[in-house]
């Protein structure tokens, strides 16, 4: 079959659930070919390619229904994204708050309550503002940024191949994690940075950080991991790894491996309670953040750096 029809088939079923993905492939194939004359040249392909129009609104006829909220391309993804997210993240910041009452010198029933409602109410609020954000930005950077007429010289250059492609999955778990992290430090460590702590008999806590000093730290790394949730969306959208988003997610992972390995090591940001608390058996401080340092440089590395090899093993065969 011809490379461009390839192309543009695959590009049409890429916005598709994988269930309706080799039935409209087959349909649409059999569409172009009709259309052909029997002796079509490659002029002949583009001509009928451009009129059928751009891959992305050519899908949405498949759907079986059509979204206008934040948009048809994406608003599936984002219901799905939300309902993650809100799952995880209520589970989550239920078990700190219960976490954290327990440690309090006389938790009552109604206090118990009271904690949770408020901070999973904060927690799922702050989730759905970042999601939602997130997917309004993706749609409005497409419609500054499309072209408002379609070609087939907007096809990918390459079909996505099961060597490079990305799976659903590891990139909704990217989101899920994000939005997660984002929740926790901006809804709780952010307004109780205490909460970070060595807690001793139930009744006494020694903070690890000073809170005036470590806020603006905890903002920054909330900022990175809207990046990372960006990161996970780009990664569904795109559906396999290319060499921009390939480089653009290794230069996430080391700015904020970076950025973890300077706030470990900014000494002043440290309550010095909680240095002199570590016990003399493990070291000094600064051979725990060494250690630390190490230990978030090596994960970066077998990340990142499999993430790299996987793609260069195979860019001769499929790039």
């Amino acid at each position: 079959m011809n490379n461009l029809i390839k192309r543009y088939v695959s590009e049409v079923v890429r916005h598709l659930s994988e269930k309706d993905r080799k039935e409209v492939s087959l349909e649409l194939e059999s569409s172009i070919l009709d259309m052909l004359p029997p002796d079509y040249s490659e002029a002949d392909v583009a001509e009928v390619l451009n009129s059928m129009g751009d891959p992305g609104k050519l899908a949405d006829t498949y759907r079986s229904r059509t979204r206008y909220l934040i948009g048809p391309d994406n608003f599936d993804l984002y219901l799905y994204v939300l309902k993650l997210v809100a799952t995880v993240l209520a589970s989550v910041t239920i078990t700190i708050s219960l976490i954290t009452m327990f440690f309090n010198s006389e938790p009552t029933i109604a206090s118990i309550i009271t904690s949770i409602i408020t901070n999973t109410a904060s927690a799922l609020s702050g989730a759905f503002l970042w999601v939602t954000i997130t997917f309004a930005l993706i749609d409005y950077f497409q419609v500054k940024t499309k072209n408002d007429s379609w070609s087939v010289k907007d096809l990918p250059e390459r079909m996505a191949t099961e060597s490079l492609e990305i799976k659903k999955s590891e990139s909704i778990a990217d989101i899920i994690a994000s939005a997660v992290f984002i929740a926790i430090l901006t809804g709780i460590l952010y307004r109780n940075p205490e909460v970070f702590a060595v807690f001793i008999n139930g009744q006494k806590t020694i903070p690890m950080f000073q809170a005036d000093l470590i806020r603006p730290y905890i903002l920054i790394m909330a900022i990175l991991m809207a990046f990372s949730m960006v990161r996970g969306i780009a990664k569904i959208q795109i559906g396999q790894w290319t060499a921009k988003l390939l480089a653009a997610s290794t230069v996430l992972d080391i700015t904020v491996t970076i950025f973890l390995i300077y706030v470990l090591n900014r000494h002043d940001l440290v309550n010095p309670a909680f240095i002199d608390f570590i016990p003399k058996e493990m070291g000094s401080y600064d051979r725990l953040t060494t250690l630390a340092s190490i230990f978030l440089v090596a994960i970066t590395l077998l990340g990142a750096g499999g993430t790299i090899l996987k793609v260069l093993r195979n860019s001769k065969k499929e790039i």
